[in-house]
């Protein structure tokens, strides 16, 4: 097809050149048009470029019109020149490509200086080294030659693609000289932006900070940067054109990368060519690297796979942090154990194995530590912690290697134990545990005692699901903890509906502050020499809408447990200072009566006690000698030089102080001249048996006895018959408060009790 059509532009040529004769009217311009044999040569040369003008001829008997309008329609410049590189014939896009002006077309100057030409690298041409005048003084043809060319008088530089071909007469002379000009500038910047993003990429190829190595597909390393030497050790020298994989990867790696790069060949799109993995390299010193690979495949212009592009990263400290922060998302920090989240897994899966197993099954043990909170508030956070972790060391003695302990917050732990053959061992564990931790721990300094309260629960008894476990497990602790502690409990169904109705009583005890549905009582505290009221102990009551009234034995605890005892123990105070100075200004003749108010230790720890106090004396107007604050002994002695600080400063208040149940705790009699106590207050315990123990009696006067060379006086509680009475007063006790005068009384009862006159007793 090219053959024929380039025959077909060389017989208009010739017809146009040997028939002149016919149309004269052609004359100068109509010869020129000669030069399309030179242009049937371009076609033949490069059809596609010319394949508009192929479209556009038209047949032999066309006009000169036709055929200048055939010309002016080309996309390329067209020049025809003459013998002397004058402008014989011009097309348009000649003028427009050249940027030459009419008058430069006119031809009375050679062409080529009217053009600066430069080589494709820019270096100028002179004039013999133009390339229209190498093909007049040649004779032979230039195709496609790409140059640098700005018009003399004016322009800019523009790339131009230049093809020159000679027109010679039969005898070998010159006759014409026919250029045409593509404009290829766009290409060659884009050519010049390929090469600079090239160069570029060559210099982050050796200033990144990942490893980037070139490769075959045989393995044999091409390139390898800095990056690459200071992470593996060798340098370029030692590793070009070798296969690496031997020298940084474990045996095992090859197949595996092998593989990958088997799929990347086998996928060459652009979903295809990428893959990343992380494996571990071996550097030249022989140090083991994890590293992160990605790898990137290389193709030819056919789409053929030629190599691989690999940018290797070390992540060994990253997974190292990675591992860290897992490790730190299933364990407790302070004591290294699997915290909740990774005790419920493994829960769930022995829950799995248990219900496909016939024989055995497994227990849950939910531990909580007894008074740890008032462990950890009198003797500091730093003892409490280190409580901790030894208890958890402790427990960890109980166990086999099999089993799993956790720590679930707080105080409490959980034990996870499999393959038991009955619940029978479990408990037999329970056992071991309390006996273990019996044992006094040595703790910066102090010897603390402790024990715990456990719960067992079992996929036999109810419950085949790890959050039903658990909480059937907890149910159990919190029946042990109500028991006065230091025991175990296995769960039963009975438990899970105590459990309910604790958790329905601790959600009626938030509502209950909330609606102030507390009330206050008061027993009198009589002098048993004069027989008279001298004060009251307050005594909370709840009033529960459905249930009545709620004994404090069944919400306090719940209360301290919660934390809600310090809004419930300010309030009680408050009222109760209150009401005390109603009393002293409604009977100003008897005696300025006290007010005996309980601290739980969650109170006597907080650090706004103090200002607490004071505001409360100051809004009820009572003297501080008529407030007396009641704490137990164990509270003091479980943080001497804390209760010591705070006693001495509520003593400068004007604050009096009461020692409760005094007897029943572990202090040594010893202490009690470092405190600045006011009272005694002797347990029911002791005085319920006066009348039948004669130990008891003798340890009633040996508390006088100690109470009153400490300047103390003594208040015996429970009084409740004339024999408690009467030996009392031969032991010259100095008050006494319990049934046999009153028992807990409204405020009302109380007021129309003072009303009386005359002792309480006869």
């Amino acid at each position: 097809m090219i053959f024929s059509d380039a025959v077909r532009l060389t017989s208009i040529a010739l017809w146009i050149s040997t028939d002149a004769l016919r149309f004269p009217w052609m004359g100068t311009e109509l010869l020129a048009l000669a030069g399309l044999g030179s242009l049937a040569a371009l076609v033949a040369h490069n059809r596609q470029r010319y394949q508009p003008l192929l479209t556009f001829l038209k047949p032999v008997n066309d006009s000169k019109a036709q055929l200048k309008e055939l010309v002016e329609e080309m996309q390329v410049g067209l020049l025809l020149l003459d013998p002397s590189a004058n402008i014989v014939l011009s097309n348009q896009a000649a003028a427009h490509l050249l940027q030459l002006t009419p008058a430069q077309l006119e031809g009375k100057v050679p062409f080529h200086h009217h053009l600066q030409i430069a080589t494709e690298l820019g270096t100028p041409l002179p004039f013999s080294g133009h390339p229209i005048q190498q093909v007049i003084n040649t004779c032979q043809p230039l195709y496609d030659q790409i140059f640098k060319v700005k018009a003399v008088a004016r322009g800019d530089w523009r790339w131009l693609s230049i093809t020159v071909i000679p027109q010679l007469s039969p005898e070998g002379a010159l006759q014409r000289v026919m250029c045409t000009f593509h404009d290829v500038t766009l290409f060659k910047q884009a050519e010049e932006s390929l090469k600079t993003s090239h160069q570029r990429f060559a210099w982050y190829v050796q200033q990144s900070p990942l490893a980037v190595i070139e490769w075959d597909l045989h393995f044999r390393v091409k390139e390898w940067n800095p990056a690459a030497e200071t992470l593996f050790g060798y340098t370029r020298e030692e590793i070009i054109g070798r296969c690496a994989t031997d020298l940084i990867m474990p045996p095992a790696a090859v197949p595996q990368l092998a593989q990958i790069w088997g799929r990347l060949a086998d996928s060459p799109s652009a979903d295809g060519q990428n893959a990343q993995h992380a494996i571990e390299n071996t550097t030249k010193s022989g140090q083991l690297l994890m590293c992160e690979w990605h790898h990137t495949l290389m193709v030819d212009d056919t789409n053929q796979a030629v190599g691989v592009i690999s940018l290797v990263q070390d992540i060994t400290e990253r997974q190292e942090i990675e591992k860290r922060l897992i490790h730190n998302a299933y364990h407790d920090p302070l004591t290294g154990l699997p915290n909740r989240a990774l005790f419920m897994k493994h829960l769930e899966r022995a829950i799995a194995v248990n219900r496909r197993s016939t024989s055995g099954t497994c227990a849950v043990f939910f531990i909580d530590v007894d008074r740890f909170k008032f462990i950890n508030d009198s003797l500091g956070h730093s003892i409490g912690d280190s409580l901790l972790v030894e208890l958890a060391h402790r427990l960890k003695t109980c166990l086999r290697s099999s089993d799993l302990i956790a720590r679930l917050g707080g105080d409490e732990f959980a034990v996870l134990m499999p393959n038991l053959p009955g619940l029978s061992r479990a408990a037999q564990v329970a056992e071991r545990m309390q006996k273990v931790l019996s044992q006094p721990f040595f703790l910066l300094g102090h010897d603390v005692f402790t024990s715990v309260s456990i719960g067992i629960a079992s996929p036999e008894l109810d419950g085949d699901r790890a959050e039903v476990l658990l909480r059937n497990a907890d149910a159990a602790m919190y029946s042990a903890k109500e028991s006065g502690g230091a025991s175990y409990f296995i769960f039963t169904p009975e438990l899970h509906a105590r459990a309910l109705t604790r958790l329905e009583l601790e959600t009626d005890l938030r509502r209950a502050v909330e609606r102030q549905e507390f009330l206050l009582h008061y027993q009198p505290i009589v002098s048993l020499r004069s027989k008279i009221i001298v004060g009251f102990e307050a005594l909370i009551r709840w009033q529960h809408p459905k249930r009545g009234f709620v004994s404090p034995g069944d919400f306090i605890p719940m209360a301290e447990e919660t934390g809600l005892i310090a809004p419930i123990g300010l309030w009680v105070m408050q009222e109760a200072c209150r009401q005390v100075r109603q009393w002293q200004q409604r009977f100003p003749t008897k005696s300025p009566f006290f007010i005996s108010v309980n601290l739980s230790a969650v109170q006597f720890l907080q650090p706004k006690l103090i200002d607490e106090i004071q505001t409360v004396l100051a809004e009820s107007n009572l003297s501080p000698n008529n407030l007396k604050l009641e704490i137990t002994e164990s509270v003091i002695m479980s943080s001497t030089d804390y209760a010591t600080k705070v006693l001495d400063r509520l003593k400068q208040i004007g604050v009096k102080f009461a020692i409760d149940d005094f007897g029943t705790g572990y202090s040594s009699l010893s202490y009690l001249h470092r405190f600045p106590v006011d009272t005694l207050k002797i347990d029911r315990s002791f005085i319920s048996q006066l009348d039948t123990d004669v130990e008891k009696v003798e340890l009633v006067r040996t508390i006088l006895s100690l109470a009153w060379n400490l300047g103390m006086d003594v208040v015996a509680e429970g009084v409740e018959t004339q024999k408690h009475l009467a030996q009392l007063r031969l032991l010259k006790c100095d008050y006494g408060q319990g049934y046999l005068f009153a028992k807990p009384l409204a405020n009302e009862q109380i007021t129309s009790l003072l009303s009386q006159y005359g002792p309480m007793v006869s």
